[in-house]
């Protein structure tokens, strides 16, 4: 049983994507994110020790960043997934950072938020434990509504500051404590030119926590890292800037619409069918063909509601409605790669029937057995 709290939401099956939140905070602090993610992926997200609304019992022993990443892998255990995107923010992003030091295969891509291998000094997380232990989580409210959100943001959505100063009153005062203490033993500066995953780091240009020349130095420390200031955006900027951080998120965790169609589309059409139909691209055609690569492939096949089998029966069955023979040779085609069987072709046919006709469906079925008949590696 992992020692820390998780949700799972999307399908099991899907690219797992691990969401760790920040001190304070817990894993509904995502919630935005999770709706953007969980069509396209396993969305895990976890609660920091001493800080779960379900288990809210004091873990025995040293609260470490080690001792949170071996957990975040023992619930990747648990769930029997072998590896995963990681996305933390501030104490959340020192523990992805440390998933990605002592675990780089099981790292799939990496996102750090407001975050850096070491935040602050030891004696101001040491004052703000003994703040806490002896005032609880309370004491902290207004200083952290100013540290975490934009002056704008306080102005104009008191709502978001307010559901985020409720979640910081309803941690456990010693589970913040220990974690505030956590963060202030913790530094992976000498460690950082271990990370090999794919790396974005993000995050705002007026947080003070971690301010944009800490990332700037960071970025320098990861191979290959990308990096991204959001502008007006503070510390906890997936609440305080949310379509920007979305935008970037997705982009990175997903790959843009056009770049999810086109593996879509090469997964289901075979590479040697999008090859060729490529070579048609001229300059008259080429935003229509960039539209339907983005919208139907980028946007609808990419989404994990249904599965490929299913969209590929849905599909087939909107194509033989319209008569659309050359498009349903097409798709059939890639109905048979996404897992349709003889008996299940045949099954839409008889389906198919009483709703459209005997003369078109007799006209399908001479493409079904054509199609059955070729040699599939050539697809």
């Amino acid at each position: 049983m992992a020692q820390i709290s998780y949700v799972m939401q999307g399908d099991i099956g899907s690219p797992a994507v691990v969401m760790i939140p920040s001190l304070g905070t817990r894993q509904e602090m995502w919630r935005d994110q999770i709706d953007l993610l969980k069509a396209y992926c396993l969305v895990i997200t976890v609660d920091h020790l001493g800080h779960s609304f379900f288990g809210s019992d004091i873990a025995a022993g040293d609260y470490t960043i080690e001792r949170e990443a071996s957990a975040v892998i023992e619930v990747l255990d648990e769930l029997e997934i072998e590896k995963a995107s990681v996305v933390g923010i501030s104490l959340g992003g020192m523990v992805a950072l440390q998933l990605a030091i002592s675990h780089p295969q099981r790292i799939d891509k990496l996102v750090v938020v407001a975050s850096a291998p070491k935040l602050g000094n030891s004696e101001d997380w040491q004052s703000r434990a003994q703040l806490v232990r002896s005032e609880g989580t309370k004491a902290l409210v207004k200083a952290l509504s100013e540290r975490w959100f934009s002056p704008s943001t306080i102005a104009t959505r008191p709502n978001v500051v307010a559901a985020a100063t409720t979640m910081v009153e309803s941690i456990s005062d010693e589970g913040y404590a220990r974690c505030a203490e956590m963060i202030g033993a913790c530094d992976l500066s000498n460690e950082l030119h271990r990370i090999t995953a794919p790396t974005l780091i993000i995050g705002g240009s007026l947080d003070k926590v971690a301010p944009p020349e800490s990332l700037f130095n960071l970025s320098g420390k990861i191979a290959g890292s990308h990096l991204v200031v959001i502008g007006g955006a503070n510390h906890i900027l997936n609440l305080d800037a949310p379509e920007s951080f979305n935008a970037e998120l997705s982009n990175f965790i997903l790959g843009s619409n056009f770049e999810r169609g086109d593996q879509k589309r090469r997964a289901v059409l075979g590479d040697s069918y999008v090859d060729a139909s490529n070579t048609r691209i001229n300059d008259f055609n080429r935003s229509f063909f960039r539209y339907v690569t983005e919208v139907p492939w980028g946007n609808f096949w990419t989404r994990g509601v249904l599965d490929a089998k299913t969209r590929s029966i849905v599909t087939l069955s909107c194509l033989l409605a319209s008569n659309l023979l050359e498009e349903f040779e097409i798709h059939l085609r890639g109905g048979i790669n996404n897992g349709l069987t003889e008996d299940e072709l045949s099954e839409i046919m008889m389906q198919a029937n009483p709703y459209i006709g005997v003369p078109r469906v007799l006209s399908a079925m001479k493409v079904v057995a054509k199609v059955l008949s070729e040699d599939r590696s050539t697809w």
